[in-house]
């Protein structure tokens, strides 16, 4: 081979090698980054299966307002009962409330869209917020700007609205 050829395929692996490199630190940013989430999941997890009726989890929720951040679980019983469990990890508090005794994700849905027209990229999440369960929807609106409704979980009643932000 040529020496121009040799010093082709020395670039061509040196720039192979660092693309290559650069997708597996990429991999880590990215697994790393995730790290909390499954971490905050894994630890609500374990405290659902050790101090709840709760044997498999259906839904993993995260809720942050203000200075209080929760996090929730909607799981199954072993004799097929649906659970919501509310952790909150600054408090070290914990709630078990009965799926049946409040209002679903589905129901909270339908309230939404019957007091608002809908909007994309609704999300739901369970949480804690001024001493009780609520359910909040946060969405963006067709002009860019971003809002979120709380509900009660028990009675259903939006407790607040902010639209626009």
């Amino acid at each position: 081979m040529t020496k121009i050829k040799i010093n082709l395929w020395k670039w061509l692996t040196w720039l192979l090698g660092i693309v290559i490199l650069i997708m597996i630190l990429t991999g880590f940013i990215f697994y790393r980054a995730g790290s909390p989430k499954r971490s905050n999941q894994k630890q609500i997890q374990q405290l659902a299966f050790q101090k709840t009726p709760i044997t498999q989890i259906k839904a993993y929720y995260h809720l942050s307002r203000g200075k209080v951040v929760s996090n929730a679980v909607l799981g199954v019983s072993r004799s097929h009962k649906k659970y919501y469990f509310i952790f909150i990890p600054s408090k070290k508090k914990a709630y078990l409330y009965p799926a049946k005794k409040g209002y679903s994700e589905n129901q909270v849905k339908k309230l939404f869209s019957s007091d608002h027209q809908s909007y994309a990229n609704e999300q739901l999440n369970l949480g804690w917020y001024h001493n009780k369960p609520v359910w909040e929807i946060s969405y963006r609106k067709p002009n860019g700007r971003y809002g979120y409704a709380l509900y009660d979980y028990k009675t259903g009643e939006e407790i607040s609205y902010i639209d626009n932000l």
